[in-house]
């Protein structure tokens, strides 16, 4: 067995893990960095094991071949191999899309890779698995396909993965995927200036997160059913969406700060609208979306601040629609806030609003004040709570009554 734990380590020549029949290699990384600037095999004709575990290892490698190879002259038939990353990191970097990993793409032996923990595998170019190989995604696990460069392929942009860790999507250029991804964890899509397409109708459960770029489902594509959020200027795209609603079930929320586009679409919310989530947010809207709220279970809006200044409020804006419904909640932080009527219009679109809230609710206020919303307009109000206001006025016309006849003269 080889074990590497501490300082830097560096391979320079391909690198084989059980290369004979019969034979069994076996490597565990346990901390320190470990460097294979070529091809690593595990499992050439016979059986190879490498483990990453136990803390916060760094491996890089050129090419990795689980149970696999791509060059005759190796005369490799194929082995039983197995690749398990628990924690610490696996690097696949090559050169441009060389940067491979093959799982089980030969026609015999087995191939296995394993992540899940803090485990973390990045592969820079295409993770390929044949029909000896098995990917599993557990809990913890992240597999990320590219490095933020043009490349980066998963099972040939066709092939179905079950996910129950994070699936990452890291390209600068666009991808399309067309497999299904099942399974209790989440997606994540990154690159800037990348647009990246779903296909297929997915059923993992998990939040998708579109932090960078754009994410896009056409045809009968979806997202997974726990709920979409959106960072900075992340986009969710719905034009070439077959069905002209899409629906995100009451298992998710819509949350985060982005924007929702495809004219003529609409975006259905069955869960909780949350500009923001943990902080004050901005959800626009395109021109021709229109975001339904009508079945919703509610929408929560933080206003964190008495002057009501950019970014210290939720909004919904854009030049899309809004159709409201649900319950509203107004949570109103840092205060006191003074009264006042249209203090704040936390629905500025100019699509158009139609419906209303089924109630509003709120917190953060003095006693004796109160908020109101305008579905007309999308302003909300602060006044003093109804009811107190007769009470003010009957007492001050009591005190005048009082007071005039302590001055009333005697006969």
């Amino acid at each position: 067995m080889i074990t590497t734990n501490t300082a830097a380590a560096n391979l320079d020549n391909h690198f084989i893990l059980g290369r004979n029949a019969f034979t069994t290699g076996e490597m565990l990384v346990t901390g320190g960095t470990f460097t294979a600037r070529q091809d690593f095999y595990a499992g050439g004709s016979g059986t190879g094991t490498l483990t990453l575990s136990g803390g916060g290892g760094w491996m890089q490698v050129g090419r990795l071949f689980v149970s696999s190879t791509v060059n005759s002259s190796m005369n490799l038939t194929g082995g039983e191999a197995a690749v398990t990353v628990s924690s610490g990191t696996l690097l696949v970097t090559g050169s441009g899309d060389a940067a491979t990993l093959r799982v089980g793409t030969n026609s015999s032996g087995t191939g296995s890779l394993t992540i899940n923990g803090s485990g973390v595998v990045i592969v820079g170019g295409t993770l390929a698995r044949g029909p000896v190989g098995q990917i599993t995604l557990g809990p913890g696990g992240t597999l990320q396909i590219g490095s933020g460069t043009t490349n980066g392929v998963l099972l040939g942009g066709t092939g179905s993965l079950l996910n129950n860790g994070t699936l990452v999507f890291h390209r600068r250029s666009d991808f399309f995927y067309s497999g299904v991804i099942s399974g209790s964890g989440g997606f994540v899509k990154r690159g800037t200036t990348s647009w990246g397409t779903l296909q297929a109708p997915n059923t993992y459960t998990g939040l998708t997160s579109v932090e960078e770029g754009v994410l896009r489902v056409t045809g009968s594509g979806s997202i997974g059913s726990g709920g979409l959020s959106l960072t900075g200027t992340a986009r969710f795209d719905l034009a070439n969406l077959t069905s002209s609603t899409y629906t995100l079930p009451a298992t998710g929320n819509l949350l985060g700060t982005g924007t929702l586009s495809g004219s003529g679409k609409t975006f259905a919310v069955l869960g909780t609208l949350l500009p923001g989530s943990t902080n004050t947010g901005t959800i626009s809207l395109d021109s021709g979306l229109t975001l339904d709220l009508s079945a919703s279970a509610g929408s929560t809006f933080d206003i964190t601040s008495p002057a009501f200044t950019a970014g210290t409020f939720d909004l919904v804006h854009g030049s899309g629609s809004m159709i409201l419904g649900g319950p509203l909640t107004l949570a109103f932080t840092n205060g006191p806030y003074a009264d006042g009527a249209n203090v704040l219009q936390v629905f500025a679109n100019t699509g158009g609003l139609s419906g209303n809230f089924s109630s509003v609710s709120f917190t953060g206020l003095e006693p004796g004040q109160w908020a109101t919303f305008d579905a007309s307009t999308g302003f909300v109000s602060v006044v003093p709570e109804p009811g107190c206001m007769p009470v003010l006025v009957a007492t001050v016309v009591i005190a005048a009554a009082r007071s005039s006849r302590l001055r009333r003269p005697s006969r």
